[in-house]
């Protein structure tokens, strides 16, 4: 396959979906908590020029790195807070995963494989419902499922230079998803990796992996905002690392804890309906590509486990009453306002089913 073929498909490509994901994105207002809670801490950081220490209505926030803030930031700064464009990040983070998935799979089985492979991704309920929601679960599961491509294409790769730009993709991947979530996004991918790597016996081919370089690029990207507001906040590394970090996946600390089989209907009506063909597929699949799956595989189930995608996703679609009061404004950042009375149809997982149908 030509690469300029699968430059102009990914363009076209991300054009589509960026205008399909767009259908009536500013629709409803935003969701509290979680969509007031990250406009309002990116809207403090434009009006404090505080671009280190995030704060939630004057208060110093650091159960997050702030990468997303800086978009969001970025974004409200140039398009202005509406709903429309505060949901612009998630949107095109989203589509970039899309555009991703297809790249990887058309540049190793063919544009038709890679096709599909985008197809059912975009059209996967949950994937399209993180995608118009402002919560942090999209962006790291794109840097996270970036870091598993990048990874598989460098150990896979004959050509050396190639092998380590490859290698330091997965670096650049790896420190952006730790800049989105925290060190989540080194515990995802890493088991991971070291189960597919034992289970198919290819550790032999993991050399040369270039660690110097490629830590290197990995802490150019992590270190700088730590270090930065380590020194501004002599109290962000116990909150940080102890309470958002250990306690939060050791404990029952945040109350996000669910039983093993809550994961399971997550997972089903997650990527439903492809997920029948997937175990069909899976069955006659050759065994080199058994091991391309079951790396994704594995991956797309612990993001599942180890995140509030579901509750999260509930919790937006929820029509109630409460509102996050912006200090020094009068809006009042709402799912439940009045525009949204009757409107319980607009949430995005009941948009996607009208965009099924139609389809």
């Amino acid at each position: 396959m030509q690469k300029r073929q699968l430059i102009y498909a990914s363009v076209a490509l991300s054009v589509l979906i960026f205008l399909y994901y767009s259908i009536m994105l500013g629709d409803r207002s935003f969701a509290t908590p979680d969509e007031a809670r990250y406009v309002e801490i990116s809207r403090e950081m434009l009006v404090t020029g505080d671009f280190v220490t995030p704060r939630l209505n004057g208060v110093k926030y650091f159960e997050k790195p702030p990468l997303f803030y800086w978009l969001q930031a970025g974004v409200m700064k140039v398009f202005g807070s509406s709903e429309f464009a505060m949901r612009m990040v998630t949107v095109a983070i989203a589509v970039g995963g899309v555009v991703a998935t297809f790249a990887f799979a058309a540049s190793i089985y063919g544009l038709l494989v890679g096709a599909v492979a985008a197809l059912i991704l975009a059209t996967s309920p949950l994937y399209f419902g993180l995608a118009h929601l402002i919560i942090l679960d999209m962006s790291a599961s794109v840097f996270v499922t970036l870091s598993l491509f990048s990874f598989y294409k460098a150990i896979t790769s004959t050509s050396t230079h190639r092998r380590r730009l490859w290698f330091w993709g997965f670096a650049v991947a790896c420190g952006l998803g730790v800049m989105t979530k925290g060190v989540m996004a080194l515990a995802l991918p890493g088991p991971v990796i070291v189960a597919w790597l034992t289970a198919t016996k290819q550790w032999g081919r993991l050399r040369p992996f270039y660690p110097f370089s490629s830590l290197i690029i990995f802490f150019s990207i992590v270190i700088p905002w730590h270090a930065a507001v380590s020194l501004a906040n002599p109290e962000f590394a116990y909150k940080y690392f102890i309470v958002e970090h250990f306690l939060r996946f050791t404990t029952n600390h945040h109350e996000h804890y669910q039983p093993i089989w809550y994961f399971v209907p997550v997972v089903l009506l997650g990527l439903f309906p492809w997920i029948a063909a997937a175990f069909v597929r899976y069955r006659n699949d050759q065994p080199s590509i058994r091991h391309c799956e079951a790396l994704l595989g594995a991956a797309a189930i612990q993001e599942t486990k180890t995140s509030a995608v579901a509750p999260g996703l509930l919790r937006c679609a929820r029509n109630d009453d409460r509102g996050l009061v912006i200090p020094d404004k009068s809006t009042v950042y709402s799912y439940g306002d009045t525009r949204n009375d009757g409107d319980g149809w607009r949430d995005p997982l009941t948009l996607y089913l009208l965009l099924w149908a139609g389809w």
